[in-house]
């Protein structure tokens, strides 16, 4: 007998896409109400039909959730590039920078803010044939086997899709170029305190591996000292190199 999915896993499996889910989810066949991230408007259908690509019925039906007309507004015009709006329902005031030859040129559907929760910073999304895509990959070539990494990082309402600041990573290259995470409490990547031998920990990831670099009483000492095997090990790769 097969495991019933529970709420969070169904919100899980829609969670790329600009769906809410308002209610809880019960069976795949329990209609549930949705809300639609871009436009707002709100929708009930079966769960099993939202999982398997259909979406908000004002946006269209026709790809599944929606094929969107190029509707974003554009906020700032820079002349070689563009601020453009792609904000929705959930992330209010969002916007992303582009190359005006890039927007020119793209012909898809209307181009929304989205963020995961482990991130601090959003992402440009477009919706082609069911799935959501990335906008970054329009600007530049998605290569087998290698990222497309920014280089600086934006915010929880900016995103700089500009080919100035995309480059080509490997995954590792990629990984040393995070930004904090909500539990750090020292404010710098690779550095925390250790409540039990009453230190500050430095360690660094290098090609997967975590290399602890000491414990110190002074917490300028132990970033002083993960800052250092950043530029031994990261280079122009390293997430303080930029921001």
């Amino acid at each position: 007998m097969s495991k019933r999915k529970t709420h969070e896993e169904f919100v899980s499996e829609i969670g790329n896409r600009p769906i809410r889910v308002l209610n809880k989810y019960i069976n795949s066949n329990t209609k549930l109400e949705f809300q639609c991230e871009i436009c707002g408007a709100k929708w009930k259908a079966v769960p099993f039909s939202v999982s398997q690509g259909s979406g908000c019925p004002p946006c269209g039906r026709k790809n599944g959730w929606g094929k969107l007309e190029k509707t974003n507004d554009i906020i700032e015009d820079h002349g070689d590039w563009l601020l453009i709006d792609i904000s929705t329902d959930k992330h209010k005031n969002s916007s992303m920078a582009v190359d005006t030859d890039v927007w020119d040129n793209y012909n898809s559907g209307r181009v929304y803010a989205i963020k995961y929760a482990k991130d601090k910073y959003i992402y440009a999304k477009y919706s082609e044939k069911r799935k959501p895509k990335s906008f970054h990959h329009v600007v530049i070539d998605k290569v087998d086997g290698v990222l497309i990494d920014h280089i600086i990082h934006g915010d929880s309402s900016f995103i700089d899709n500009r080919r100035s600041n995309l480059r080509y990573a490997t995954n590792s290259q990629n990984t040393m170029n995070q930004s904090l995470k909500r539990t750090n409490n020292s404010g710098k990547t690779g550095v925390h305190f250790n409540k039990r031998r009453d230190k500050w920990v430095s360690t660094i990831y290098i090609n997967g591996k975590l290399n602890h670099l000491g414990y110190f009483d002074n917490i300028d000492i132990a970033i002083g000292v993960r800052q250092q095997a950043e530029r031994e090990h990261f280079g122009e790769y390293a997430y303080d190199s930029h921001n």
